[in-house]
């Protein structure tokens, strides 16, 4: 995962490696330089900003990243078979919880019901058989919880003392007190570590506590310190804050 002004840019001997939306946000040219003979592209973006939308410092930073994506991308989207734009409307690249992912998919089936008789056509055009019938994944849900959940600790792994302070202070994490959680504030916390803090990977699970019947709440991240080499020399990945 690579966010542009959020995650520091990596060096790997004499390159610097950055977001590939920075040159190229929508490559349908790389794809055709690959071999593709057919492409359907799918863009994310809602209505054009004006003044009055950018106020503070990130929405400055994301007006500007906006402006230099849009490289090359009327070409690209010229000799594009099958363009879709989805608007996310009020969600982002941030938006974790299951309503979030609800309704992103919600307007993605929309837009592609927009777009039937072009999607029928291209089939023709492939010459794929009328009698065909593409095989439906259903996607495995998680489980989550349906109603409030005791814990009496919470156990915090590969996150430094001054992130787990961080939570402890944002979401009222007190061990010894008869708390509770539920799946809200479960995907709050994860979103938090992942947004806030900046982890790749973050996860919340009930840990039973051995000897014992009470339950603690586990958090998990990814390590901070993931190595890269440079050279003979070994440097820990660093994060950006705004």
């Amino acid at each position: 995962m690579a966010i542009p002004a959020v995650f520091s840019p990596v060096r790997i001997g004499d390159k610097v490696l950055v977001d590939g939306c920075l040159l190229n946000n929508y490559p349908a040219d790389v794809a055709r330089e690959m071999g593709a003979d057919i492409i359907i592209g799918i863009t994310l973006s809602g209505k054009t900003k004006t003044a009055e939308d950018i106020k503070g410092t990130m929405s400055v930073i994301s007006q500007i990243i906006d402006n230099n994506t849009n490289n090359k991308y009327e070409e690209n989207i010229a000799i594009t078979d099958l363009h879709m734009n989805v608007d996310p409307r009020d969600f982002g690249a941030a938006s974790f919880s299951a309503d979030a992912i609800d309704s992103l998919v919600r307007y993605g089936e929309e837009e592609a019901m927009r777009h039937w008789d072009d999607i029928i056509a291209l089939k023709k055009r492939i010459g794929i058989d009328e009698s065909f019938r593409p095989t439906i994944f259903h996607p495995l849900w998680p489980k989550v919880m349906t109603e409030k959940q005791r814990v009496t600790a919470y156990k915090f792994e590969n996150m430094t003392t001054q992130d787990e302070s961080f939570l402890r202070q944002k979401f009222h994490l007190h061990d010894a007190r008869q708390d509770s959680i539920d799946a809200k504030l479960e995907q709050e916390i994860t979103t938090s570590m992942r947004v806030d803090l900046f982890y790749q990977t973050a996860k919340c699970r009930r840990v039973p506590l051995q000897l014992t019947t009470r339950t603690a709440l586990g958090l998990f991240a990814l390590p901070q310190q993931t190595r890269l080499s440079r050279g003979n020399t070994v440097v820990p990945r660093q994060r950006t804050f705004l």
